[in-house]
Formats: structure tokens, sequence, C-alpha cells
């Protein structure tokens, strides 16, 4: 009996920006050599991904002229000259005469091995990568003890505070994105529901031609990007799942009337600005239809609306 081929499980529309962007860029640099084995509705998928993607990534890439960017960059620079020390200095270990450093050196590299060329990635997902290793890394007293025989203890330590104030900066170009340049998010699901109509194309080619090898093999790699990016997104909750309680009626005070909502999710108070931001509209002159919404953030994804009122005095 024939193996039908099934994808691993990935939610697109809980991804970052970043990450969605990167997922399907790299998806279409591998699918481009095989479109003729995808037949004319591939090749329009395709064509219509490709353009929505570019025009997310240039909504993405509208605020690289703010203040931020520079910081951004600088830190960015920073991160990937430390991890390439680290690489000099763990390659220098491995070749060691003397055991103790040699050893370190094997271990240390075997730690790289899986996060190798990660300048050439996304930026969310340099960030979100280098996490994972040092998570890795600090998990394991092996490794840490490795670190010291070769004096990297501290270089590890320095990685760890520079990577932290990258993802700082990067989630603050984020929320001012996603102030100035809402139109990213609005190709969002665009861009989700083309990824996903590209990998069913090519999911039911490999399907119906298992004896086709270049179908079979471009199953294989777009699922191998899916497990890839499966990890550096971990499901997230969507904030309409969350209990947000009523907001008392508001004075009228002539100008935007901003109260935060208190939520809970599951019992545990959300946290503003953490877990959630807010936005507002009819927010100033006295009316039932004063909106606030809710927009997740961090491990909570999505948004949710309350209305309240705002009263004139009496």
């Amino acid at each position: 009996m024939e193996t039908i081929n099934k994808f691993s499980r990935l939610d697109t529309f809980s991804m970052n920006l970043g990450n969605l962007a990167g997922l399907a860029s790299e998806t279409l640099q591998e699918v481009e050599p095989y479109l003729k084995h995808l037949g004319s509705v591939g090749e329009d998928t395709y064509t219509k991904l490709d353009a929505d993607l570019t025009s997310m990534k240039s909504e993405m890439d509208r605020p690289s002229a703010s203040l931020l960017t520079p910081a951004i960059n600088e830190a960015n620079r920073k991160c990937d000259a430390i991890l390439n020390e680290i690489k000099r200095m763990v390659k220098a270990g491995t070749l060691s005469t003397i055991p103790d450093r040699a050893e370190a050196g094997r271990q240390l590299m075997y730690l790289l091995e899986g996060f190798r060329n990660l300048n050439r990635e996304p930026l969310i997902t340099q960030i979100t990568m280098t996490n994972e290793l040092l998570r890795r890394y600090n998990a394991s007293p092996e490794l840490i003890n490795a670190a010291g025989v070769l004096g990297l203890a501290e270089i590890f330590k320095t990685l760890t505070e520079e990577n932290s104030r990258l993802d700082t900066l990067y989630h603050d170009r984020l929320e001012k994105q996603a102030q100035t340049a809402p139109a990213a998010t609005d190709r969002r699901s665009a861009v989700a529901d083309g990824y996903t109509s590209l990998c069913s194309i090519v999911l039911k080619a490999a399907n119906l031609h298992p004896e086709t090898k270049e179908l079979q093999t471009l199953f294989h790699v777009l699922d191998g990007l899916r497990k890839k990016y499966a990890t550096l997104s971990p499901a997230k909750i969507d904030i309409r799942h969350a209990e947000v309680d009523p907001i008392p009626s508001q004075a009228y005070t002539g100008k935007h009337v901003t109260p935060i909502p208190t939520a809970r999710y599951n019992g545990e108070d959300l946290i503003f600005p953490k877990d959630f931001t807010v936005t507002y509209r009819n927010n100033v002159k006295a009316s039932a239809s004063a909106v606030v919404t809710l927009r997740g953030r961090g491990r909570f994804t999505g948004q949710h609306e309350r209305t309240f009122t705002i009263e004139l005095k009496q």
C-alpha cells in the first residue's frame, strides 16, 4: 500500500510577522525550481503568494527609518560578533592538543552545529534561535563547564544580555510598526492563506504522483521548513479566550478617554503591556459606543474588543 504524505502541523496564523515572512520566502525559493510539476493552478498560487509577501514585507520595512533602527542594527552586529567569537574559540578548542580543551571544544561544537548560518535568517528568527541556543547551553552543566574550560563563560553571559537587548528593541519596533504600519498586519491573512494553499497543492501533487522524485523531494523539503518554523513559533493563546471584565462608565473629559481593561486567562491576571496592548476608537464624545481593542502580545495573539460608555457629568 502506498504511503500517503502528510505535512507536519503548523499554525501560520499564530506566527509573528517576521517568522511568517521568513517561512513564506523560503518556501517560494524551494518551490520555484519545481513549478512545472504543479500545473497552472500551482503557478498562479505561487505568483499571488509572491506578490502578497512582497507587499507585506514593504509595509514591514516602512518603519526602518525610525530612531530604533540604528540601535537594532548595532545590537544585531554586536550579537553576530559575539557569536562568531564563540565559534572561533570553540573551533580552536577542538584543535587543542590538551585533552580537556579538545573535549570541551567538541561538546560545544555539537551544540553550535544546530545553529549554523544564523546571520542569514530573518532577524526575528535569529533572535529566537539564539534564545534557544542559550536555553540549551544554560540547561546543561556539562556545556557550562566546557565553556569555563575554554574561557567562554563570560562571553556566553554577554551574548545572553545582548540578545535580550536586541529582542526588546525589535519588539519595541514591532509595537511602533503596529501603530504606524497596520497594513503589514492586514496582509498577514493573505500571506498565510497563500502559503497554506501552495502547500496543499504540493501535497496533493506528491500524493497523486508518488513516482515523481522531484515532487517527493519538494514535499520533504517543505515539511522540513514547517518543522523548523514550528519550533520557532510555539502555539500562542488567542486573547479572545481571555475573560475581559466590563469597563465601568467613564466620565466625559473632552479628551481621549483611555481606560485599561482588566483581563484574565484561566484565572491568571493578564499584565498590561506585557500580555496585551490597547487601542481605542470613538473615545472622545459622550456615547455608549466607545471601543477598546486588546491586542495579544507575548504568549497571546489575536484581538478582543470591549465597548464602554462615556457619560457627561451631571
